[in-house]
């Protein structure tokens, strides 16, 4: 099976990172037999509409286009 990973934080800075989110996204996948592709990572407020978020929207585009469900 293969992913991607996609993590967000609020925060620009030292305030917030998504370390975390990827560390335990990538040992999830790896528990789990998942390929994970690409790590897709967003420091943007969650409210933003989807259509401002570019990170977002390039982690979706790549999915689409490379057969990750």
């Amino acid at each position: 099976m293969k992913a991607v990973i996609f993590a967000r934080v609020s925060s620009v800075g030292d305030r917030q990172s998504t370390d975390r989110q990827v560390a335990d996204l990538s040992n999830y996948a790896t528990l789990n037999s998942i390929d994970v592709e690409r790590v897709f990572e967003e420091h943007i407020s969650g409210v933003t509409a989807n259509a401002k978020r570019e990170v977002l929207n390039e982690c979706l585009d790549y999915a689409v286009n490379n057969g990750i469900e």
